[in-house]
């Protein structure tokens, strides 16, 4: 089998034949425009051989726009055509994954150029094993701050990017591979492009409404997971939410009514014992900043306390997550104890977090009049 790589997400564009069972490799490395990427892969396979491609693998960013889109609409294009199956790879693995594997236990720093000053970064390590690891989010971080990130820096300029590559890409390739059916893994239409930030330009103006999330919607609700998180939720764990009795869930959906009502947004809680967990809120990338998340959140807390609450509300966020626990901190919740290595895709600690039953009588004055919301 060979794997084709590729990734525009950096001030180079890369793109690399890899055999899997031996992590031998060929690649080639352009610093022209991300739209050159079609050219590198035909002067590694002939137009008339790529039939001999059986997977692709595509860095997904965060990087700059014009470079993610192309990156990522190529590599689709091309699996379609060729009826692979496409997987996406963060793109500050890419540049991290060789030098993590040199430097095990050790804190490698991916860094890509974002422009305006700033660097997208993100902490890796890796294990004796060769399996390399994220140790928080991307972020975007004033270029002034990069020598002072303590561990090792990779940037987008380094000599052995294309090794790294090869790496980066036969880890997602594994990972892929060996993914329930039921995640859709290696489906294209999942493999989308991560910015971490927004554009320049000012968003468009969207209609969105709350109302109960159904399992027609577990497609669309896919899509959204895969853009939020490197390891999102199966739609049998959302189907399992979502058979849970009237009095025992809140399934919640954010729909965008200025784009046919595509859903933007879900909150799902269930009655767990004497109290309401807080099980997932999610939103498109696309479409945050606008306050959906505490729309949904605060809707979710006005149902179940009318359903009726005994010791309150629980989640567990992650601690790296600043922008989640603001919003839980804002709405009542305070943090109660810590989980260590709670998510296992990372190994991050988790804050558990609660919210008592006296504020009931506040999410009832706060529920918004005007908003259109059918009760679960």
């Amino acid at each position: 089998m060979t794997v084709l790589c590729l990734d525009t997400a950096s001030r180079v564009v890369l793109a690399a034949l890899v055999d899997p069972a031996t992590g031998s490799f060929t690649g080639a490395v352009s610093t022209g425009r991300a739209q050159g990427v079609l050219e590198l892969v035909d002067g590694l396979v002939g137009a008339g051989e790529r039939a001999a491609i059986e997977a692709i693998v595509v860095g997904t960013g965060p990087g700059g726009f014009t470079g993610l889109r192309v990156g990522v609409a190529t590599a689709r294009g091309l699996a379609e055509a060729l009826g692979v199956p496409l997987y996406g790879v963060d793109s500050l693995l890419v540049l991290a994954a060789a030098t993590a594997t040199a430097h095990v236990g050790e804190r490698v720093w991916g860094a890509i150029d974002a422009r305006r000053g700033e660097y997208f970064v993100q902490p890796f390590t890796a294990d004796v094993a060769g399996r390399v690891m994220a140790l928080e989010p991307a972020r975007a971080i004033p270029a002034a701050d990069l020598d002072a990130l303590e561990g090792v820096t990779v940037s987008d300029d380094h000599e052995g990017v294309l090794a790294s590559l090869a790496i980066a890409a036969l880890q997602a390739f594994d990972a892929g591979q060996a993914a329930p059916e039921e995640e859709r893994a290696g489906d294209p239409l999942t493999v989308l492009p991560d910015y971490v930030r927004g554009p320049d330009a000012e968003p468009a103006r969207i209609d969105v409404r709350i109302d109960v999330l159904q399992a027609g919607d577990l497609g669309a609700l896919d899509v959204i997971e895969r853009r939020c998180f490197p390891h999102p939720w199966s739609m049998a764990m959302y189907a399992e939410e979502l058979r849970r009795g009237p009095d025992d869930g809140v399934h919640l959906a954010a729909r965008d009514h200025s784009h046919d009502g595509r859903l933007v947004g879900a909150a799902l809680a269930a009655r767990i014992g004497d109290s309401w967990h807080v099980m997932n809120v999610l939103v498109d990338p696309s479409t945050r900043r606008r306050g959906i998340a505490a729309r949904l959140v605060e809707e979710l807390l006005r149902q179940t306390s009318e359903l009726g609450v005994d010791e309150g509300w629980t989640l567990e966020v992650r601690t790296g997550n600043a922008g989640a626990i603001a919003l839980y901190e804002r709405l009542g919740f305070v943090n109660r104890g810590t989980r260590r290595g709670y998510y296992t895709d990372t190994g991050e600690d988790a804050l558990v977090m609660w919210r008592n039953p006296e504020h009931v009588g506040a999410v009832a004055a706060a529920a918004t009049p005007t908003e259109s919301v059918t009760p679960s």
